[in-house]
């Protein structure tokens, strides 16, 4: 930086570009834990080339309604020991499809060595996840009825001040994973905010060559024990290449609401528990993924209609039609991508009829997450 004195003014700073860029881009992840969209860092760009500092800067973004979100939700301020370089920046802002990571992915076989029979993949990216993904192992260590192999791909920020669910947590649940069938996991730690729809392609390029489908699985939603037989049962005998549910349960952390969310009376093409042909998702042009990785809410809906292109009126879809639907959960008040509230708020309350038929352990363990909102 350097001093300059304008005739009749204070004493300013006078910046740089690039200097101001990477002012911006440390504030936002050390306060929001996130990096600057362009309308954001471009007015924030403007405010320091015109004279405003650093600090004053930052203060004015702790008093965003977003920033107290974070405070409210988690109780800290989301700090990272991550400094974005400008280079590292701009790759990531022109959406480049490889994903950095602080160290290589950790690969675990858990009963043998190469695993084989893999027929079925398991994605679980996560986000600020420390508190909530145990719901999501807990549903996979309960599947039932599995008599062929699967294996599970995490991908999740592992910084600090991002919350992560971490290694050690995965690495918990391998012997009750194993006992499910599940041969195989793959975890990637990321070391810095990738978009959701990065994370799906690049679990679908690591899955195994043999695997059939990529099972959508969410840190915040509890699979029922008959999700992935179903699943994987819909994809060999019927062809699918895209399979959901038609309804599901949404449960509401603060009131314990239980609510029905039914996506074909709603008017929306996709339902909850999706998978998809893993075969399709490698079909997808280089420009559509590179599109994709620019979508940050409706990711779901984005991958339905890019496989429908492809698909044309061959794309098979299927709905799991059993009752595992009345076994599953959909948690809000702690999730991070998806906008439940106004399901919750909408619907009218089902607890009385749906509460017996999810695990009393479980229904203990979410009412005692209240603690953490």
């Amino acid at each position: 930086m350097e001093r300059c004195t304008p005739p009749g003014r204070k004493i300013v700073i006078k910046m740089k570009l690039s200097e101001a860029e990477q002012i911006i881009t440390r504030a936002y992840l050390e306060l929001l834990g996130r990096p600057p969209d362009k309308k954001g860092r471009w007015g924030k760009i403007q405010s320091l080339l015109g004279g405003m500092s650093e600090e004053e800067m930052r203060q004015a973004m702790m008093q965003s309604i977003e920033y107290k979100k974070i405070i409210y939700k988690h109780g800290q301020i989301p700090k990272t020991e991550t400094i974005w370089t400008e280079n590292q920046y701009l790759q990531t802002e022109n959406c480049n499809t490889t994903i950095a990571t602080t160290c290589q992915p950790e690969l675990i076989n858990l009963n043998e060595n190469p695993p084989a029979n893999i027929k079925l993949t398991v994605g679980l990216p996560l986000y600020r996840a420390k508190n909530i993904a145990w719901v999501a192992f807990e549903s996979l260590c309960r599947q039932q009825s599995i008599d062929f192999g699967w294996e599970l791909i995490v991908i999740e920020e592992n910084v600090e001040g991002l919350l992560p669910f971490g290694k050690d947590n995965v690495l918990s649940y391998t012997g009750r994973l194993e006992e499910a069938g599940c041969k195989k996991i793959i975890y990637v730690p990321v070391s810095q905010w990738t978009p959701l729809s990065s994370k799906w392609f690049d679990i679908v390029d690591r899955a195994s060559s043999e695997s059939i489908c990529m099972l959508l699985q969410s840190a915040d939603c509890y699979s029922s024990p008959g999700r992935l037989k179903e699943t994987l049962r819909l994809f060999e005998s019927e062809n699918a290449d895209w399979v959901h549910s038609r309804i599901h349960v949404i449960y509401n952390i603060s009131d314990e609401k239980i609510v029905l969310y039914d996506h074909i009376k709603a008017g929306h093409n996709c339902g909850s528990d999706m998978a998809i042909r893993i075969s399709v998702l490698k079909s997808l042009h280089s420009s559509a993924r590179r599109f994709g990785e620019k979508i940050r809410s409706g990711v779901d809906g984005f991958l339905y209609k890019q496989c429908q292109l492809i698909k044309k009126d061959e794309f098979a879809v299927f709905h799991d039609t059993t009752d595992n639907w009345k076994h599953s959960i959909n948690i809000n008040g702690m999730n991070n991508i998806s906008n439940r509230k106004v399901l919750v708020d909408r619907l009218p309350d089902n607890s009385n009829v749906i509460k017996h038929l999810i695990p009393e352990d479980i229904l203990e363990r979410l009412q005692k997450l209240k603690e953490f909102l």
